[in-house]
C-alpha cells in the first residue's frame, strides 16, 4: 500500500447554503463549477477563494452541473426539473429548456455538436439540441433515478446509471437500448475507456466492474472495497482504473484481474474527477457549504512509479497542461488566466479571418511547448472548421430572415384586410346613424304639425277614448269618430306567435285600450295609410331602419340551424368546429353553453377543436359570453385534475412503441399550451369585478394546477 501522493489542495465556501452538486472541467482541468440549495452556479479557478463567475436563473436547488467540451458553456439541472444553459464570456443565460417532471439530477455533453444529455428522478433519460433549442430525443427504461450520464469517445452510445442498480447503454443512432448491465445496488458512476470498448462502471455495492461493450458482458470485476465507490476513471493511455471510494482511491487491471495500488485520501466522496497531463488526479468534494480539491500524484502509484520493472508514466506538457501541484501551495497550478484561454480568446482563434500576428498569439497561448507545424496545422484545421461552421450560420440566418420575412408579408396582408372590415364597419355604422337622425327629424316634423293641426282646430283637441284593437296589432280608423285605436303591443317582428295579452279568451268581447287622440284634416292620409292593407305599408316602415339587424339574425339562426344538425347527429366534434368556424362568436358561446350541460360528451379531440377560440370569448366585451367562457374552462380544469390530463402528456412507459398513446400525448400537449395561452386574458378579466372577477381567478388557479402537474 502506497500512502504518498495524496493531499488536500484547497478547501472554500462554495455557497451560503448547502452544496448540491460539482463539476471539473476536463479540458484544463483548473476551472470548477458548483450548484447549491442557493440557486445559484458558482464557476471557480482551482486556486482562487473567489468565483469567477455567480449565475442566477433557477428558482429552486441547482441539483447537477457539467461544462461543455471547450469550458464555453455551463448546464445546470434544477429541483424542478428544468435545464439552464450559461454562455460564460457573456455571463449570462442563453437557454432554459423544459421537460423534466421531477428534479434534473444528472448531466453530461455531447463530445462533438451542441448537444447534451439529462437525467431525472422521472427515471427518463433526455437528449437536448442546443440550437433548436428542444429535445431530440427520450429514452425510458429505468425504473428509479438516473444519476450518472457518459458518451462514448465516438459519440455514438450514451450509458447510464440509476438507482434501480442497472446500467444501460443506448444506441443514439438508432434510437434503442443496446444492453443492460446489472450491479447489486444503486450505480453512482461510469467511464468509457478512451480507446477500447470497455466500460467501467461503480456502486454503492462497493465492487467496481469493467465490462466488455463488444460482448456486452462482465469483463472483470474488483474485491468488495471498505465504502461504496463514489467516482471511477480510466487512465489516459488507458493502462488503468483509478476507483474512488469514500476513504481511498484503488488502481485495478483487467486483464488480468487485480488490484495494483491503494493510495489514502479522506476525501468522504468524490463527486467529480479528472486526470490531466501532468498525471495528477483532481478531485472535488464537497460538504455542506464547503467545496475542496484534492491531487492525487498518479505517477507514484503502480504500475505507473517504475516499480516491479515499469517505466514511469509521462508528465507531458501540451495544451492547457498545468505544472503539478505540490503539498502547501495556496496559488493556482498555473495562473488560470494564461493556461487556459478564455472563450473570447478561443472564439477569436477559430475565426476563419485572422492576421500571421494573430494567428502566432493564438499558437503560442495554445500550447506553448508543441512543434510550431503542429501548432500551425491546427490553427489550419480549426480555421478551416469555423469557416464550414460560419457559412452553415450564415445560411441558416438567410433561411431565417426568410420566413420572418413570409410571416411579417402575411401579418401585413393580414392587417390590411382588418383595415378594410373596419372601414366597411365604419360605413354601415355612419349609415345606421343618419337613418337614425332622419327617422329623428321625421318623427319631430309630425309632433310639430300635430301641434299646428291642434291650434287651428282647437274644437279637434286631444280626447280619451276607449277604442278596441285590431287583431293584426295595429291602429283602426273608425269612419265614422274619426279616431285612431293605438295598438296593444308591436307585432311580433320573428315570426313566433305568443298570446295576446288585449284578448280575452273565449269571450266575444275585444278587449279595448286607452289612447291619446288627435284629429285634424292634416293627419287625414296619415290615418288612411294606417287603416289600409292591414297596416302593411306601417309595419315596412318600422321595420326598414333594421335591416342589418335581421341579417345578422337570419344568418345567426342558420348557422345554429346547421350546428344544432350535427349535435343532434351525436357529432359533438364536428359540430364545434362548425361553431368555431363563424365569426360570430355568439354560435360558439350558444354551443358551449349547451355543452357545459353535458360535459361528459367533450373528448380530447373536441376539447382541441374549441380551446384556442375561447380567448376570443374571454376577450368578448359581453359579460355574459365572458361568464360562459370561463365556465367551461372551470369544466375543463375539473374534467382534467387528479392528473388526468398529466397522464395523457407523460403516458407511463410499456416497453414497446405505442403509436396510439404518442398521438394522444401530442393532443394533450397542445391542449396545455391552448391553455396556457389563456392566462394573459384571464388575468385582465381577474380585476374585473360582479361574477367574472372571482370566477376568473378560480378558473385561473385550477388551470395552473393542471398545466403544472403536465410540466
Amino acid at each position: 500500500m502506497s500512502s504518498k501522493g495524496a493531499f488536500k489542495f484547497q478547501e472554500f465556501e462554495a455557497h451560503i447554503a448547502a452544496v448540491r452538486c460539482l463539476a471539473i472541467g476536463r479540458k484544463s482541468c483548473q476551472v470548477i463549477a458548483t450548484g447549491g440549495e442557493d440557486k445559484k452556479v458558482n464557476v471557480w479557478a482551482v486556486g482562487k477563494m473567489q468565483p469567477l463567475l455567480r449565475l442566477t436563473g433557477h428558482t429552486t436547488t441547482v441539483e447537477s452541473v457539467a461544462f461543455d467540451v471547450d469550458e464555453e458553456v455551463v448546464v445546470a439541472g434544477a429541483e424542478s426539473g428544468t435545464v439552464k444553459l450559461w454562455d460564460l464570456e457573456q455571463a449570462k443565460a442563453i437557454r432554459t429548456l423544459l421537460g423534466h417532471r421531477s428534479p434534473c439530477v444528472s448531466v453530461e455533453f455531447h463530445p462533438f455538436g451542441d448537444f447534451f444529455a439529462s437525467g431525472s428522478l422521472d427515471t427518463n433519460l433526455k437528449i437536448w439540441d442546443i440550437r433548436r433549442r428542444s429535445c431530440i430525443q427520450t429514452y425510458k427504461g429505468h425504473s428509479d433515478a438516473v444519476t450518472a450520464i457518459r458518451f462514448s469517445p465516438d459519440g455514438k452510445w450514451v450509458a447510464t446509471a440509476s438507482k434501480d442498480s442497472t446500467v444501460k447503454v443506448w444506441d443514439l443512432t438508432a434510437g434503442k437500448l443496446l444492453t443492460e448491465l446489472q450491479h447489486d445496488g444503486p450505480v453512482s458512476c461510469l467511464d468509457f475507456h478512451p480507446s477500447e470498448f470497455l466500460l467501467a462502471t461503480g456502486s454503492d455495492d462497493r465492487i467496481a466492474r469493467v465490462w466488455d461493450m463488444d460482448r456486452f458482458s462482465l469483463l472483470s470485476q474488483g474485491t468488495p472495497d471498505s465504502t461504496r465507490i463514489s467516482n471511477c476513471k480510466f487512465t489516459p493511455d488507458g493502462s488503468g482504473l483509478l476507483a474512488c471510494s469514500d476513504n481511498h482511491v484503488r488502481v485495478w487491471h483487467w486483464e488480468p484481474a487485480g488490484l495494483l495500488d491503494t493510495c489514502e485520501a479522506a476525501w468522504g466522496g468524490v463527486a467529480d474527477c479528472v486526470i490531466n497531463s501532468s498525471s495528477q488526479l483532481v478531485a472535488g468534494t464537497f460538504t455542506h457549504q464547503i467545496a475542496s480539491v484534492w491531487a492525487v500524484n498518479v505517477s507514484s502509484l503502480k504500475p505507473f512509479s517504475g516499480e516491479n520493472g515499469s517505466r514511469p508514466a509521462p508528465n507531458p506538457v501540451g495544451a492547457g497542461a498545468v505544472s503539478a501541484i505540490q503539498p502547501g501551495n495556496q496559488s493556482p497550478l498555473r495562473n488560470v488566466q494564461s493556461s487556459v484561454r478564455s472563450p473570447v480568446r478561443q472564439a477569436a482563434a477559430q475565426s476563419p479571418v485572422r492576421n500571421p500576428a494573430l494567428a502566432a498569439a493564438a499558437v503560442e497561448n495554445a500550447s506553448p511547448d508543441s512543434p510550431a507545424i503542429s501548432a500551425a496545422r491546427r490553427a489550419e484545421e480549426e480555421a478551416q472548421a469555423a469557416a464550414a461552421l460560419a457559412a452553415q450560420q450564415l445560411e441558416n440566418e438567410r433561411k431565417a430572415l426568410e420566413q420572418e420575412r413570409k410571416r411579417i408579408e402575411e401579418l401585413r396582408l393580414e392587417a390590411e384586410k382588418a383595415a378594410d372590415q373596419a372601414k366597411k364597419e365604419r360605413e354601415e355604422t355612419e349609415k345606421l346613424r343618419l337613418e337614425r337622425e332622419r327617422m329623428q327629424k321625421e318623427r319631430l316634423a309630425l309632433e310639430r304639425r300635430a301641434e299646428d293641426s291642434t291650434r287651428e282646430h282647437p274644437k279637434h283637441s286631444v280626447q280619451r277614448h276607449e277604442v278596441p284593437e285590431s287583431r293584426s296589432g295595429f291602429p283602426v280608423h273608425d269612419s265614422d269618430s274619426g279616431v285612431v285605436a293605438a295598438p296593444a303591443r308591436p307585432p311580433s317582428s320573428v315570426g313566433v306567435n305568443k298570446p295576446r295579452a288585449a284578448l280575452v279568451e273565449g269571450s266575444a268581447t275585444p278587449a279595448v285600450k286607452t289612447i291619446d287622440l288627435v284629429s285634424g284634416h292634416k293627419l287625414s292620409s296619415l290615418l288612411r295609410c294606417v287603416s289600409s292593407d292591414d297596416g302593411t305599408e306601417v309595419r315596412k316602415a318600422m321595420l326598414q331602419p333594421h335591416e342589418t339587424m335581421w341579417e345578422l339574425l337570419g344568418t345567426r339562426l342558420e348557422a345554429l340551424q346547421a350546428v344544432g344538425g350535427r349535435w343532434a347527429a351525436g357529432e359533438v366534434k364536428e359540430s364545434l368546429h362548425m361553431a368555431c368556424s363563424y365569426t360570430d362568436d355568439a354560435v360558439l358561446v350558444d354551443m358551449l353553453s349547451l355543452v357545459g350541460k353535458k360535459p361528459g360528451l367533450l373528448s380530447l379531440d373536441a376539447v382541441s377543436v374549441f380551446l384556442p377560440r375561447l380567448h376570443d370569448i374571454l376577450r368578448n366585451t359581453h359579460e355574459e359570453y365572458q361568464l360562459v367562457g370561463l365556465q367551461t374552462l372551470q369544466s375543463l380544469a375539473k374534467q382534467f385534475s387528479g392528473g388526468t390530463l398529466a397522464n395523457l402528456v407523460h403516458p407511463p412507459s410499456s416497453g414497446f412503441v405505442d403509436l396510439a398513446a404518442e398521438d394522444r400525448a401530442k393532443k394533450a400537449l397542445s391542449v396545455v399550451h391552448s391553455m396556457e395561452k389563456l392566462e394573459p386574458a384571464l388575468n385582465s378579466l381577474k380585476r374585473k369585478g360582479g361574477r367574472v372577477g372571482p370566477l376568473a381567478r378560480a378558473v385561473s388557479a385550477s388551470l395552473a394546477t393542471v398545466i403544472q402537474s403536465c410540466a
